[in-house]
């Protein structure tokens, strides 16, 4: 579904302003002051105006980015549901998918209820809800810090576009597993 169709995007031009998914975030989030031109993206086949709304929230984007970051998996699951419920969208295996969050949102909440604490419940998803941001920090912190461009992809070299695209981040020894 969203994910496999959105990733494969991103790895095909990682890091193109208009052509990757992964880096429109506007009106939230700018990574270069390339998208105040307003592109348009191919993915999204929509504007991405930087209108008086976005100017304003970009302005602050260094103070909202670790705070929004435990919600970006909530534009994760709200993305896979619309695609699944677009009928102009063609997805394979359309029914697994639907098949594959119906299950996931009838045993997270199961899972969760299963703890003996209102206290505890919350803690769970507030934790589930706290590592996925550090994953999403890791994945930002490896693109957004990276060279971008706008438009289409040029050359065949696909290994040559994904290590352009991404950074070795340097840390101790003791830490290579986290980066």
């Amino acid at each position: 579904g969203w994910w496999k169709r959105n990733h494969t995007a991103h790895h095909i031009a990682c890091n193109s302003l208009d052509h990757d998914p992964d880096l429109q975030h506007m009106p939230l989030f700018a990574v270069s002051s390339k998208l105040f031109r307003s592109l348009t993206s191919a993915y999204y086949q929509r504007k991405m105006d930087f209108d008086a709304v976005a100017r304003l929230l970009v302005s602050y984007q260094h103070w909202t980015f670790y705070p929004f970051m435990p919600f970006a998996r909530l534009n994760f699951f709200a993305r896979s549901f619309i695609i699944l419920l677009s009928p102009s969208k063609k997805v394979p295996r359309r029914g697994q998918e639907l098949l594959g969050l119906a299950v996931f949102w009838v045993w997270y909440p199961l899972l969760v209820s299963r703890l003996p604490t209102w206290g505890e419940r919350a803690g769970f998803v507030a934790a589930s809800f706290a590592v996925a941001a550090t994953q999403h920090v890791q994945f930002c912190l490896n693109h957004f810090s990276t060279i971008v461009y706008v438009g289409a992809p040029r050359g065949n070299d696909w290994f040559e576009k994904q290590t352009a695209g991404t950074m070795d981040i340097a840390c101790p020894p003791w830490m290579d597993w986290f980066h």
